[in-house]
């Protein structure tokens, strides 16, 4: 979620990095995961809160009403 022209910016930053670690012969795990971690540390960015993300094994959000609720991506799961 975002503004058009910032977000555009971002995954055409991540398309060309993605890209070289192609190049590179590298793929991360979670490589989508990695690299919007990367670029989150490296900018200025707005965030949602928890609820945006929620996750309900976690106690701690129990007093949230979710708007999203995380997917547990298991380590089983066909890429």
């Amino acid at each position: 979620m975002g503004l058009r022209e910032p977000f555009l910016a971002m995954v055409h930053e991540l398309a060309q990095r993605v890209r070289a670690d192609l190049d590179n012969g590298i793929i991360a795990t979670w490589h989508d995961e990695s690299h919007l971690n990367w670029f989150a540390t490296r900018n200025v960015t707005g965030h949602l809160g928890s609820a945006y993300c929620y996750a309900p094994n976690f106690p701690n959000l129990a007093d949230l009403r979710p708007r999203i609720v995380a997917v547990d991506k298991g380590d089983e799961r066909t890429r």
